[in-house]
């Protein structure tokens, strides 16, 4: 009963069959149309199993396609998922994952990459494996941490006036240290230029032996105010 061109047949009552109307085969797609929220495709396991959905390609191109999940909305695409193939065509056994938004239609790109060897992508350098994790943006916002624990706390690292930068926007204090007794450096042109050891602070020092241990040639130390009058 109720059967037509490509509908799915299924069991009912008695030796009657039935052409479902929102489960259909051309051949080519399976299409499940659904009618209302939570219509889905179930895969329940009765017992002790896991359960599988399985892709598998026979892609011979390094970078090639494998498979994709699409996201539509009213028929266009705003976002996807695809599994992308990697160097190694002879055993064929390392590949990437890709994820894609669309700002919109048919501006679909790439925002996000797992690579093969586990490093994660954002935002532009997608090929990179020298970091585990990489930020890239061309407006110069790289990366923000923010939570509400303990007060207000705001982290940004950005690019601006063509300086790199750590911002703190929370409302409570920043501190930036170690943990345990270990010496923290700033470091400028590969060379450790200020050495904080325990107590002491060394300035090109990078074992001070005083609260204040300034090494150098020439002028070692310049006090200068800015009040009227003043000078050096």
């Amino acid at each position: 009963t109720n059967n037509t061109d490509n509908r799915v047949i299924t069991g009912g009552s008695g030796v009657n069959l039935n052409g479902e109307a929102n489960l259909t085969y051309n051949g080519s797609n399976l299409q499940f149309n659904t009618t209302a929220n939570g219509n889905a495709v179930i895969l329940k396991s009765t017992g002790n199993y896991y359960n599988k959905l399985s892709f598998d390609s026979g892609n011979t191109s390094a970078g090639g396609s494998l498979a994709f999940i699409d996201f539509s909305w009213d028929g266009d695409k705003v976002a996807d998922i695809f599994a992308v193939a990697g160097s190694d065509t002879t055993n064929k056994d390392d590949g990437h994952l890709v994820f894609r938004t669309s700002a919109s239609q048919g501006a679909i790109a790439e925002a996000l990459r797992i690579t093969s060897g586990g490093q994660l992508n954002i935002g532009g350098d997608y090929t990179q494996t020298s970091y585990n994790l990489s930020v890239t943006n061309t407006g110069g916002n790289l990366f923000r941490l923010k939570t509400a624990n303990e007060g207000d706390y705001d982290l940004r690292f950005n690019i601006q006036n063509s300086e790199a930068m750590i911002w703190h926007y929370g409302t409570d204090d920043l501190v930036i240290g170690n943990r345990y007794d270990r010496k923290l450096s700033l470091i400028t042109n590969a060379q450790k230029r200020l050495t904080v050891s325990g107590n002491y602070i060394g300035i090109n020092e990078t074992s001070p032996g005083t609260y204040l241990h300034v090494k150098g040639t020439g002028e070692m130390l310049r006090l200068e105010t800015t009040a009227s009058g003043g000078g050096q």
